[in-house]
């Protein structure tokens, strides 16, 4: 997955970061935020499937006790 990024490359990600402790304390909390925002979004849609795996095996369920 990171082997896109090579090892040269690393001194340019740590050189990207600021030195002001509070622009890295902004930084974290806005990386915190996008992350906590991404998670959300896919939590709501791994619910959404969740509950209609629910239904869709409930109803399976149902029709075979009936016994169709």
């Amino acid at each position: 997955m990171f082997s896109a990024i090579s090892p040269a490359a690393a001194p340019l990600i740590v050189d990207a970061m600021p030195s002001d402790p509070l622009a890295q304390a902004l930084v974290g909390i806005v990386l915190l935020a996008l992350v906590t925002i991404v998670g959300r979004f896919l939590l709501s849609l791994a619910w959404k499937l969740l509950m209609f795996a629910a239904v869709g095996v409930a109803i399976l369920y149902g029709l075979t006790l009936v016994g169709i």
